[in-house]
């Protein structure tokens, strides 16, 4: 075998290690990734709450999405008890 055939073989070899990483077990508190469900139609509401749901990235919108709903709650609470 030729050393740049070796090279590329090993090379191969590690991008497939480090690409395709063996599943482990998630923690039963774990949230379950799901998305919305179109097939209910569109409630604006749900598909923002869905994000905490829908993977990483989309986690932290949701999460963004719930501080901000909860920060609008307290101020109208707080702006109708005058």
């Amino acid at each position: 075998m030729s050393q740049d055939a070796a090279q590329e073989s090993k090379l191969l070899e590690s991008t497939t290690e480090t690409v395709l990483v063996k599943s482990v077990e998630m923690p039963p508190e774990s949230i379950k990734v799901q998305g919305y469900d179109f097939n209910k139609g569109v409630d604006h509401n749900a598909l923002l709450d869905s994000f905490l749901t829908s993977g990483f990235q989309a986690s932290n919108f949701g999460m963004a999405v719930k501080e901000i709903n909860r920060m609008r709650a307290w101020r109208l609470r707080s702006f109708f008890k005058a």
